[in-house]
């Protein structure tokens, strides 16, 4: 079956073609265009549900007049390969629109048009190869998992500058070896960045302050990190299970004027745990072994304290020491010397 929507055709319903006998017939779904974006069209919710039976691989050029995409409209269609939202004018894209489409293999533009976007709405894509956010884009955040599981994800181009947080899973277990991130960054989110294990390095955007629990975890081949002065929290394992030879540079918090803390940088348990490191490039980093919550009224530089260097390739200079606070928060990185 051809299903051809027409250029008067406003609205698919919720539910249209969701497990229909149609949807396991259907060869093609066509949206047929007019030269002006009107009417306006919205897919409802679940109305291309699960298009796994038809007969042949299914493509889709969304019309120009597109505005809405519902939840789930394309959820676990696995006979969907190809889409395009190039010169749409569509402002929505509602939670799991396109939810583990494994098979959807085309190259994603999010229009500039775009104004909100749905957790998980690509979701386990596991064959995209590349997302690019077209110039122009307003959009404030990439939410809770929406490339989250795109294992072939190798490309993700032109993230807006007015994005201030990337939430939680948002690029879980994606393939990119790099990744820039926006200048308007302030939160990092829970998992954000777990299990990219092609990433190789990332620059913290100054102006970020927090990077949450497990936020890098598992990146085994991560091994350069630049990090803010604006950071007040790295929270729990955000670096657990890296790469070799770590490279850290920037800031966190130095207590040699124990009256000047305002670069203070709450560094919870386990941030680099299991971590190997080579030269610190802000040498030398100082760790604070004690379980300590939050940043110290008073500070010291006794007992307790490790310095982080590579005696074959470094010379230590005169001390700068930075604070670290929280239990096991190098646990387990074999190259730290007492």
């Amino acid at each position: 079956i051809q299903v051809d929507i027409g250029t008067s055709c406003s609205t698919i319903e919720a539910d249209c073609f969701n497990q229909t006998d149609v949807n396991d017939k259907l060869v093609t779904i066509t949206f047929l265009e007019v030269e002006a974006a009107i009417p306006e069209m919205t897919i409802g919710a679940r109305a291309f549900q699960q298009l796994n039976n038809a007969t042949t691989d299914i493509s889709i050029v969304f019309p120009v007049r597109l505005v809405s995409l519902g939840d789930s409209c394309f959820y676990n269609s696995l006979r969907l390969i190809s889409i395009s939202l190039n010169n749409t004018n569509v402002t929505t894209i509602e939670n799991s629109c396109f939810d583990t489409c494994a098979n959807l293999a085309s190259a994603i533009t999010i229009p500039s048009s775009v104004t909100t976007l749905g957790f998980l709405a690509f979701y386990a894509c596991s064959s995209i190869p590349s997302v690019t956010f077209e110039n122009g884009s307003t959009l404030t955040s990439i939410p809770e998992g929406f490339f989250g599981g795109c294992a072939n994800l190798t490309s993700v181009n032109g993230i807006p500058n007015t994005v201030t947080t990337i939430d939680r899973i948002a690029f879980q277990d994606c393939a990119f070896s790099n990744i820039t991130l926006p200048t308007g960054l302030l939160t990092i989110g829970e998992l954000a960045f777990d299990g990219c294990t092609s990433l190789t390095s990332i620059t913290i955007p100054e102006g970020v302050t927090t990077i949450g629990v497990n936020a890098f975890h598992n990146n085994l081949l991560l091994s350069t990190i630049s990090l803010p002065s604006s950071l007040t929290t790295i929270d729990e394992s955000a670096f657990y299970y890296i790469g070799t030879d770590i490279s850290v540079t920037g800031i966190l918090f130095n207590v040699n004027d124990q009256t000047q803390m305002t670069n203070a940088a709450l560094i919870s348990s386990s941030v680099f745990q299991s971590t190997e490191f080579g030269v610190a490039s802000y040498p030398p980093i100082t760790v604070n072994a004690y379980n300590v919550p939050g940043a110290p009224s008073s500070p010291t530089l006794t007992a307790g304290f490790v310095k982080l260097f590579n005696p074959t390739t470094q010379t230590i200079p005169t001390p700068t020491f930075n604070y670290f606070s929280g239990s096991s928060c190098f646990h387990s990185d074999t190259s730290i010397l007492c």
